[in-house]
């Protein structure tokens, strides 16, 4: 993942020509470019895809895939699988500003990219972020109220602040790989 120093505007990000194989986000202003994930980063996130998308519809949450969100403090973020209120506000960009949960699939982000995207996320309205990592088969729960919790092969991925009472196997997401 590479990063620029120049600081772009919402308008200058959106007229960058488009790069096959690179993703682009925006961070606080700064560019940040991304490859595509490899196929054990797509099995994790379709599995995540399927799981949300079911319990989505019936808590007034709509399951996204990689969607750009307009985050306040100039970031403009696309997670892998995100879930968004049925009644967010979608600026006159065209964008809604932040998913009520964001899943990122690490592939290859170092950790101090992830926490300064985990906390993006969450300075930006986000209820909770969740980072998977296929290569440790884990997966890591970040909170609004700045809580962490791990969970590994054998646990139950729970989201209490979103789905009272539901629980998937951690094993699930990473089926197939």
């Amino acid at each position: 993942m590479a990063t620029a120093a120049t600081l772009l505007s919402f308008e200058e990000f959106l007229a960058l020509p488009e790069v096959p194989g690179v993703k682009r986000e925006r961070w606080e202003g700064e560019l940040v470019e991304m490859g595509n994930g490899r196929f054990a980063h797509e099995i994790v996130k379709s599995n995540i895809a399927e799981i949300l998308a079911a319990i989505a519809r019936p808590a007034g949450l709509r399951m996204c895939s990689e969607t750009m969100y307009r985050m306040v403090g100039e970031s403009d973020l696309i997670p892998d699988v995100s879930l968004l209120s049925r009644s967010a506000n979608v600026e006159a960009s065209g964008y809604p500003d932040f998913p009520v949960l964001a899943v990122e699939v690490v592939s290859s982000e170092t950790a101090a990219q992830l926490e300064r995207k985990v906390g993006l996320y969450l300075n930006g309205g986000s209820v909770a972020v969740l980072v998977v990592y296929p290569s440790t088969r884990s997966i890591r729960l970040y909170r609004q109220d700045g809580s962490a919790q791990r969970f590994d092969a054998g646990q139950a991925l729970t989201l209490p602040e979103l789905f009272p009472g539901w629980s998937c196997p951690v094993e699930s997401i990473f089926e197939g790989l």
